[in-house]
């Protein structure tokens, strides 16, 4: 994770602030004397503030708009927003209020809220945040949207007849001063000193990609938008060269990304040649071109799957997504059930410590792009899973059933037992780590397809893992067609049917190891699949740098690139890492071989304790799995016998080079 310089930015949005102050002020005094009915444009509803809110929203249900009086947005929506507050008053019977909350002046408030961007609407009952409402700001359907909230309030709490909300609406609307209120913002940011806090908390992001066009950017620009204190949201960059074929290729791709993202992620090109620009490309570390770069919160990830349309834009969607934890409701979760193949969720009481809950939103970002994150204190959910005052889990959810795969409970500290600050730092490295290992552990679905999206994710990642490999041939069909697609869904559903028995199996006994459950167009990949761990694609990106005066990492790159070459030429006269050759049958069951992966050890299982292959059973297997716990099957190193004297001739060399 990198952190960089905010001060920049802090200063520059500081003078922002102060300009809109001085320019919102002047076009109060001038619209005074023609009118006094400026705040009315903006505002409908109780005017809620950091004194009032609680007392308010304690009781009751409660629509809340959270917005900015110098967003462009909110002024766009705010003739809806009054439409909607005279179209729901019949609603109020049932018990619903609407509010606003003006983030400007009442920044704290917004903060405590997790405002992440203006105009936010939120749904409050009885003093507990519900969801935010994610639906389109269009009248029709946010009075479809109430009805539906208020009406199922209504009849949870058996209210018949609330005309006091009514009154409320009425004696306790607050009369904003605009003038009085930026003079409060004025004494809270503390122009005169340098306190300037509620800024840097109260961060908001803009709609990124408005138009929908690739972006060009100076230095100061790209700094801007990938500092962790950026207001421009998600961000997509492509280092580039302007004499690089690969990248005049790409260039019609990303101009259509830019349009596939609008409103998403932003989508910037940068000149690494322009001689302003090779410090920060320096910087940034890059070492190809192109190079592409996601970038949300101070937070990089380089992406490296295929440069077509479709993976890209997938990434960058997961990416955006998965930034941050965001707090949702008992509909939202209902929703993420069926709509997301795996998300881990952190169940929470106001009374959980707040730096567990911090550690967990840290961690989450640099899973960018990989794991869905989600935070929430909702009532049911907190009953349901069983999560106590004070205390908080993370969980795992996986092919839309409703109760976790697997569950980590967060410890807390003892604050009436005050702890030396090395034994505090050991506590929350230690549970950092579990965190880790949790989420990178539990990442992927229930059953995954190997592809080129994620192969890094599969067969690369860090850490202790098994992995049960199906491999089809699902380019042989029956009786035309159909029944060859049917017999191959069938086959993944056995496969996840075993990969819950398996599951079950290692609670039952107490087993943490993670076994990951894959399969594989072996037709597809019978080339490439698992050769030195290495793509075509990869194979193709050999380049060789100008040495003037050769040194060890020189050496060593050109050592690299012969490796590459050999494997280039050599591929296809060799076997894959692991023989994958299976038998063309008309079932899938049949026309199959499975075999278990240690990827960290580089070793693989295609037999069982018994020397029998591993077949298309349960038991099978389970078996294997089991033995392989127990260390009691023989292993098989995977790549080819030409891969491994390459490697050791290497390792030769290269400690040759080191010692002479």
């Amino acid at each position: 994770m990198r952190f960089r310089s905010s001060l920049p930015l802090t200063l520059s949005s500081l003078l922002r602030v102060l300009t809109l102050i001085e320019s919102f002020n002047t076009q109060i005094s001038i619209c005074s004397t023609t009118t006094s009915s400026s705040s009315s444009e903006l505002h409908a509803g109780v005017q809620l503030s950091e004194s009032n809110f609680d007392n308010l929203t304690g009781t009751g249900q409660w629509f809340v708009e959270h917005f900015s009086p110098f967003c462009a947005h909110c002024k766009k929506f705010a003739p809806t927003w009054i439409k909607l507050n005279e179209q729901v008053k019949p609603f109020q019977s049932r018990g619903l209020s609407m509010g606003q909350i003006d983030c400007i002046a009442q920044g704290d408030l917004c903060v405590r809220l997790d405002i992440e961007y203006y105009p936010q609407m939120k749904l409050i009952e009885d003093g507990k945040v519900v969801e935010s409402y994610s639906g389109p700001r269009v009248l029709d359907d946010l009075t479809k949207y109430l009805d539906l909230k208020s009406n199922n309030y209504s009849t949870l709490h058996h209210l018949s007849d609330l005309n006091q909300t009514s009154e409320l609406t009425s004696t306790n609307k607050v009369s904003l001063d605009p003038t009085r209120t930026h003079k409060d913002l004025e004494e809270k940011l503390n122009l005169n000193g340098s306190d300037n806090e509620l800024l840097l908390h109260s961060r908001l992001v803009e709609t990124p990609n408005r138009d929908g066009k690739v972006i060009h950017l100076s230095k100061e620009d790209l700094l801007n938008y990938i500092n962790s204190d950026s207001i421009h949201g998600p961000v997509f960059v492509k280092y580039y060269a302007p004499w690089c074929g690969h990248c005049r290729k790409l260039a019609p791709v990303w101009k259509d990304l830019a349009k596939s993202l609008i409103n998403t992620v932003n989508v910037v090109e940068f000149d690494c040649e322009d001689p302003r620009n090779k410090l920060i490309c320096k910087d940034e570390e890059v070492s190809y071109f192109p190079t592409l770069s996601f970038y949300q919160d101070g937070t990089k990830v380089n992406y490296k799957g295929p440069r077509t349309i479709g993976g890209l834009d997938n990434f960058a969607r997961r990416a955006a997504a998965s930034a941050g934890t965001k707090e949702i409701g008992i509909e939202d979760f209902k929703s993420l059930l069926t709509r997301e193949s795996v998300f881990f969720l952190l169940v929470y009481t106001p009374e959980t410590e707040r730096s567990t809950i911090n550690l967990v939103q840290n961690i989450a970002k640099s899973f960018l792009g990989t794991a869905l994150v989600y935070k929430t204190s909702a009532t049911q959910l907190k009953e349901h899973f069983r999560v106590s005052t004070g205390s908080s889990k993370l969980l795992v959810f996986k092919d839309s059933e409703e109760e976790p795969w697997d569950t980590f409970e967060l410890s807390q500290s003892n604050s009436s037992i005050p702890l030396p600050m090395k034994a505090y730092e050991s506590t929350t490295k230690s549970q950092s780590s579990s965190i880790q290992r949790f989420l990178s552990s539990n990442n992927l679905p229930l059953l995954s397809e190997l592809n080129s999206l994620n192969f890094e994710t599969i067969i690369k990642a860090s850490g202790p893992r098994l992995i049960v490999l199906a491999c089809f041939n699902k380019g042989i069909r029956t009786d035309g067609g159909g029944k060859g697609d049917r017999d191959l869904d069938d086959a993944k559903t056995q496969l996840k049917v075993w990969a819950r028995q398996w599951r079950m199996s290692q609670l039952a006994r107490k087993v943490e190891t993670t076994v990951d459950w894959v399969w594989v167009d072996a037709e597809e990949w019978k080339d490439w699949l698992f050769v030195c761990v290495h793509t075509k694609e990869q194979n193709k990106k050999i380049h060789f740098p100008s040495i003037k005066t050769p040194t060890r990492a020189h050496i060593t790159h050109f050592y690299f690139s012969l490796v590459n070459i050999s494997f280039f030429f050599f591929q296809k006269k060799i076997q894959s890492n692991y023989g994958i050759d299976p038998v063309r049958s008309k079932a899938s069951s049949i026309n199959s071989k499975i075999i278990v992966i240690e990827p960290s050890k580089g070793i693989f299982y295609d037999r069982q304790a018994n020397g029998y292959l591993i077949g298309w059973k349960s038991t099978s297997i389970f078996q294997t799995l089991l033995a392989v716990e127990l260390g009691k099957v023989h292993h098989r190193v995977s790549g080819t016998f030409f891969d491994r004297i390459i490697w050791v001739s290497f390792l030769i060399e290269l400690a040759f080079f080191f010692l002479f």
